[in-house]
Parts: C-alpha cells; sequence; structure tokens
C-alpha cells in the first residue's frame, strides 16, 4: 500500500512540476507576444502619422488654383497643338 501512495505521490508531484513549468512557458511567450506588439506599434504610429501627412499634402497640390489654371493651360496648348496639325 505504501508502494501505491509513494508512487501517486510521485505521479501528482510531476503533473504539478509539469502544470508550473508550461505555466511558465506560457507566459513567457505571451510576454514576448505583447512586447513585440507594444515595439510594432512604437514603428507603426510614427509611420502611419507620416502617411496621413503626405496624402494631406497630396490633396493639397491638386485643390490649389494655380496647378487647376496651369492645367488648364496645359489643355488649351494640347488642343491648339492638335488642331494645328489635324
Amino acid at each position: 500500500m505504501k508502494a501505491l501512495k509513494s508512487s501517486t505521490d510521485a505521479i501528482l508531484d510531476e503533473s504539478d512540476n509539469n502544470r508550473h513549468t508550461n505555466m511558465q512557458i506560457f507566459l513567457y511567450v505571451l510576454i514576448a507576444a505583447s512586447a513585440s506588439i507594444f515595439f510594432s506599434l512604437m514603428f507603426l504610429i510614427p509611420v502611419i502619422n507620416k502617411v496621413k501627412k503626405n496624402k494631406q499634402e497630396v490633396l493639397e497640390l491638386f485643390t490649389h488654383r494655380n496647378i487647376e489654371k496651369h492645367i488648364d493651360d496645359q489643355l488649351k496648348m494640347c488642343r491648339n497643338f492638335i488642331s494645328m496639325r489635324l
């Protein structure tokens, strides 16, 4: 009977050790994943802000009246050139 109790205790101790080891591994993986997400955000936030700024600059370029006037002038010149060649 003592042998059965000691083997059961050994199995329980090994099970507890395995559970503790698995919990430590899980926590390490969880911390590593959280840190990688944090560092990714540290990299992505400035990139996203720069993209927004560049997008706004491009939109501003197309809303300027001078550019529209220049495009209209160039279009007139092209039409005049084509009509002269025909």
